[in-house]
């Protein structure tokens, strides 16, 4: 028998889906909105698990928000590159990561963050295509 996607074991869950859906929706949709939806997530979910790691490390408040404020600048002006410059996907990517509660620094948690998302996306242009399809 095959795991489940939403099992204890694999740790995705089925939100992130819809998250990662209308992250799709929200760039447009296309094949341009899935490029920018995916390439916008993983950014900044892997910037979150890098700052709560950060975070973790120094327990001030001061390092804390320095930490928080790079990190948002990291997210902005990553807009600056075509393919990344979906803010609005970046955003949701690092409150999806930080929602999952991965409270400890992994890239594993991160990865899959981007892969929920990601799978989201995908059934966005899947669904896009299944129904020009039917109009046709």
């Amino acid at each position: 028998m095959g795991r489940d996607i939403a099992s204890p074991e694999s740790n995705l869950q089925l939100w992130p889906v819809i998250v990662g859906l209308g992250c799709f929706v929200g760039a447009g949709g296309g094949v341009m909105g899935l490029q920018k939806s995916v390439l916008g997530h993983f950014p900044a979910s892997s910037g979150s698990a890098v700052r709560l790691h950060l975070s973790r490390a120094g327990r001030q408040a001061f390092v804390d928000a320095l930490v928080l404020g790079v990190a948002i600048f990291g997210t902005v002006y990553q807009a600056r590159v075509p393919l990344l410059s979906y803010t609005a996907g970046a955003i949701i990517g690092a409150a999806t990561y930080l929602a999952m509660g991965f409270r400890v620094f992994g890239m594993n948690g991160a990865i899959r963050v981007a892969i929920a998302l990601a799978i989201g996306c995908v059934l966005g242009i899947a669904a896009e295509r299944v129904a020009e399809m039917l109009v046709e």
